[in-house]
């Protein structure tokens, strides 16, 4: 893990303005690391103390960066993204984007990786961390839930399309 989270890992609100958001810039990095204790235990566990104590403008920027990782050529932060990057986490904080809705909804159904365990990642959960989000987003009181209920049957029908597959 990266030392700046390592030195500050008990409180974001210890940080001032410069060093605490080279805090959160290594933060939403580690998180999409390839080394598995970084991704899934110690940055995913910073992220969940830090995001509620962020203000609406960092936690903005945070959800930008990881709606951008959806695109991210390696799985561990396609699969992360909607969970141990924060977003679920960003959610429950309060805030959503129309942009992080379609920068997830256009990954979610379509993610081929669905690999479980990697013994080099680590749990590579893409479709139980989409699932996370969803919830999270269900939890909202103004939040529609026929889209909710469309991704994860489009979702659901990718999954078992994979599993009839020869080979699959």
């Amino acid at each position: 893990m990266d030392d700046r989270l390592q030195r500050h890992d008990a409180d974001i609100s210890e940080l001032p303005g410069a060093a605490r958001a080279a805090a959160l810039d290594a933060l939403v990095v580690d998180l999409r690391s390839r080394t598995p204790p970084c991704a899934t235990s110690g940055s995913y566990v910073t992220a969940v103390r830090w995001i509620p104590g962020l203000d609406a403008a960092e936690r903005r920027w945070v959800g930008d960066r990881t709606a951008g990782l959806f695109d991210d050529p390696g799985v561990q932060a396609r699969a992360f993204a909607p969970l141990a990057l924060a977003l679920a986490r960003i959610v429950d904080a309060g805030d959503w984007r129309r942009e992080w809705w379609e920068a997830f909804a256009g990954w979610y159904p379509g993610e081929t990786d669905l690999r479980g365990y990697d013994p080099v990642l680590g749990w590579v959960h893409a479709a139980a961390h989409g699932a996370d989000l969803l919830a999270a987003l269900a939890r909202r009181p103004q939040q529609d839930p026929e889209p909710l209920i469309e991704l994860a049957v489009a979702r659901v029908g990718r999954h078992r399309a994979c599993l009839r597959r020869p080979g699959g």
